[in-house]
């Protein structure tokens, strides 16, 4: 799961399981109480639900973290700690960006 504080790691991971077992049921229900609708009607139903829900992911905003594409809740200075621990911690994908001690001569 992204964007989850550490603190409550459990907690969500409790409420995904819990919400995958319940979404079953859920999509159960629509097959069980159809009617006269063909199964295919059913599967579009739930297939726009997964499209809805997946559009409006990048919209999820957590507070003191930082957004999918933006984040209109930080200030600078939080956004500037944020970009700062990223840089920190990041990987070097060339050989230019990696430190003398660790690099491979060819």
């Amino acid at each position: 799961m992204p964007y989850v504080k550490p603190a409550a790691t459990g907690s969500v991971s409790g409420v995904v399981g819990a919400g995958g077992n319940i979404g079953a049921v859920c999509w159960g229900f629509i097959f069980l109480f159809r009617g006269s609708m063909p199964p295919q009607d059913c599967l579009m139903i739930i297939s726009f639900v997964v499209i809805f829900s997946a559009l409006i992911t990048p919209f999820v905003f957590i507070k003191e973290q930082p957004g999918l594409f933006f984040s209109p809740h930080l200030t600078p200075e939080q956004r500037a700690s944020i970009d700062k621990a990223q840089k920190a911690t990041k990987v070097p994908t060339t050989d230019q960006e990696a430190p003398a001690e660790i690099k491979v001569n060819a």
